[in-house]
């Protein structure tokens, strides 16, 4: 994840990141999110911490429209 100049790295793992506010930012509908093939990553986030994404730009797909 990017944010504010910075750049973090979850190990989801060792800890829940979700429990920590980052629900709130990958559920938001006003906060884009920017993935590269995002529906394996999607599929394993409702699975394991019943997240859905919402505003998610894929870069794979704009590579395939284009």
């Amino acid at each position: 994840m990017y944010f504010a100049g910075k750049c973090y790295l979850f190990d989801l793992l060792a800890v829940n990141p979700f429990s920590y506010g980052l629900k709130d930012v990958m559920e938001s509908r006003s906060i884009m999110k920017i993935f590269h093939d995002f529906c394996e990553d999607q599929s394993a986030l409702i699975n394991q911490f019943n997240l859905v994404c919402y505003f998610v730009f894929d870069t794979q797909i704009a590579h395939r429209v284009i």
